[in-house]
């Protein structure tokens, strides 16, 4: 079976009256968390929807389509990425292998290190809940990835995946600020779905091999009874992650034109007639929507799969 390499953090919620006001995280300690390659793979049939017809070779060939750029090692080496072949695909392409990535290992992350059991524990995705659990989370916002029905009760997992370029595979210091938002989200959801149990992990896709950053909440289903076993290089608690979650003012109106990117000036067609002033008009509007539109797939490109490279 592989392994991947997992640094697993500790972190604590302060509320207050409006939610979630700030996190302090701290470094349980890192090392290897095997990993069966098989099972990655097919954690990812979860997000379908079963009460429709599956089609078994697409599956085939999305299974064949993540192993061309994910690898088992040998025995207990790590999982292995083509990063030659990743960075020569499509955007849509790394996404899908970051994401499937993400899922399968926080999955192995959870039978690992929280005694979760495949065909045993119950395990769903947010996006096709079952009948009886689709009144109970929204449906619409912020959400989780993956809900893992555990002995000591139901725990959501958030999965992120992304390409690490640089040659340390674990960023350097205490987090990253993608890390950090994403962070704050979750805390917000946990608080208004009734302090619910949750983590999170983070996979880090590079030349290393796969890494993973887990955050696991103070007082969560998922930090009782936590197997350390695993982990050869302590963390350090004398060197906590702190900061503060914003809180946006309810009261305060939305100025949509802050949003810059995704705002274009438009000017008004003419609907009267189909003389040349329409015409032009209706030019102008195409022009100016396809340029907002060109920026907001590129922003929205770096938000989805960026990398910590400084580009």
């Amino acid at each position: 079976m592989s392994t991947v390499r997992a640094r697993v953090w500790r972190f604590t919620i302060v509320k207050g009256q409006d939610g979630a006001e700030a996190v302090q995280a701290i470094e349980i300690g890192q090392g290897p968390l095997p990993v069966s390659l098989a099972a990655m793979v097919n954690i990812n049939a979860l997000a379908c929807d079963l009460r429709k017809a599956v089609d078994q070779r697409v599956r085939d060939y999305e299974i064949s389509l993540l192993l061309s750029y994910i690898t088992g090692g040998q025995g207990k080496g790590l999982l292995g990425v083509e990063c030659s072949a990743l960075d020569s695909s499509a955007g849509h392409i790394q996404r899908f292998v970051s994401e499937c990535t993400g899922l399968g290992v926080m999955t192995a992350a959870s039978e690992a290190l929280f005694d979760w059991k495949p065909g045993a524990s119950g395990l769903s995705s947010f996006d096709v809940l079952p009948g009886k659990l689709s009144g109970i989370y929204t449906k619409t916002g912020v959400r989780p990835d993956l809900l893992y029905d555990l002995a000591t009760g139901p725990v959501a997992g958030e999965a992120r995946g992304r390409r690490q370029r640089a040659k340390k595979m674990f960023p350097t210091g205490k987090g990253t600020s993608e890390q950090r938002k994403r962070l704050e989200k979750l805390a917000q959801w946990s608080v208004d779905h009734g302090d619910h149990a949750y983590f999170m992990s983070w996979v880090w896709l590079g030349a290393g091999g796969v890494y993973v950053d887990i955050f696991l909440p103070d007082g969560s289903a998922a930090l009782t009874g936590l197997k350390t076993g695993w982990i050869d290089v302590p963390g350090d608690a004398k060197l906590p992650w702190q900061f503060r979650v914003p809180r946006s003012n309810p009261r305060r109106p939305v100025d949509s034109a802050s949003e810059g990117d995704l705002v274009a000036d438009l000017p008004l067609p003419e609907f009267s007639g189909g003389g040349t002033a329409s015409q032009a008009a209706i030019s102008r509007v195409g022009s100016a929507a396809e340029e907002a539109m060109d920026r907001a797939f590129t922003d929205g490109f770096r938000m989805r799969f960026g990398d910590v490279a400084g580009r």
